[in-house]
């Protein structure tokens, strides 16, 4: 299997040390973070390493994020992989590590995010997934990768009539 990383990713997640990634190729993707190769249109995931930046998202970028999750309607399975848990985004902003300057000006609340989330959930069919940390986000994303795979050439064996 070949893992297809956006260039734009500036610490990215390693897929090379499992046994079924032959290869984790760089290239300009339109949408997302990753996606496999030789796959085209089947699976694709948005990565979000802090709940910062998943606010900023859906604050002050969301004409941008709403653009780019409608982009990803062409996938068959999309997601969006946080590598903090779901509980950091309903306390936000409180422990979020922003400077206090900063943090004072902050309007948003978990709770708005949270609906946010759940709109977009509902309007684009796009799950979010919530990890503890960056490592369990990349055992899933790599869990998911072959699950699509593993689908799609199981459905391409039924229809060639190898049964």
């Amino acid at each position: 299997m070949i893992i297809l990383q956006d260039t734009r990713e500036k610490i990215p997640w390693n897929f090379i040390s499992y046994d079924i990634c032959l290869e984790q190729r760089l290239c300009v993707l339109s949408e997302g973070d990753y996606t496999l190769h030789d796959y085209p249109n089947l699976v694709c995931i948005e990565r979000k390493r802090l709940v910062t930046e998943i606010a900023i998202n859906l604050g002050k970028k969301y004409k941008q994020f709403i653009d780019e999750m409608k982009r990803l309607q062409k996938y068959r399975f999309r997601y969006v992989i946080c590598e903090f848990p779901e509980q950091e985004l309903i306390i936000y902003p409180t422990n979020c590590k922003l400077p206090k300057r900063i943090l004072s000006r902050i309007r948003m609340t978990g709770k708005f995010l949270h609906k946010r989330i759940s709109e977009i959930i509902d309007k684009y069919q796009i799950e979010f997934i919530f990890c503890e940390h960056k490592y369990e986000a990349q055992d899933k994303a790599i869990e998911l990768l072959i699950q699509a795979k593993n689908i799609y050439d199981q459905e391409r064996f039924i229809e060639s009539g190898d049964t």
